[in-house]
């Protein structure tokens, strides 16, 4: 198991975002790749997701999301990077977040 990356506090569509940018389309994921994917896209898309999920009763989970690989859960205030560094190389989730928090003028 992975160290788990911490996203307390950080607005989830913000880490949707910045998880979609860290990473390539794979696959066939480069017929339905979004290369600019705004913030406010982002935000519209978890909430609906987690609408979904909630209504469920299930964890919000992101799979494949505009052609890429995520494979998180972003329910919680971590999450395990595991299989989104599979894809994108090793601790590129962590990364990511670290970039997201000092872009938004967190430690």
């Amino acid at each position: 198991m992975s160290k788990l990356v911490n996203i307390a506090g950080l607005d989830k569509g913000a880490v949707l975002k910045a998880l979609h940018d860290g990473t390539k389309p794979l696959g066939r994921g480069y017929e339905v790749a979004i290369d600019h994917l705004p913030l406010e896209q982002a935000q519209e898309e978890f909430a609906e997701v987690k609408r979904r999920c909630s209504t469920l009763n299930r964890r919000v989970y992101f799979d494949y999301y505009h052609g890429r690989s995520l494979k998180v859960y972003l329910d919680q205030d971590e999450f395990d990077p595991e299989w989104y560094d599979k894809d994108a190389g090793e601790v590129t989730a962590a990364k990511v977040i670290a970039a997201l928090r000092k872009q938004m003028g967190g430690t």
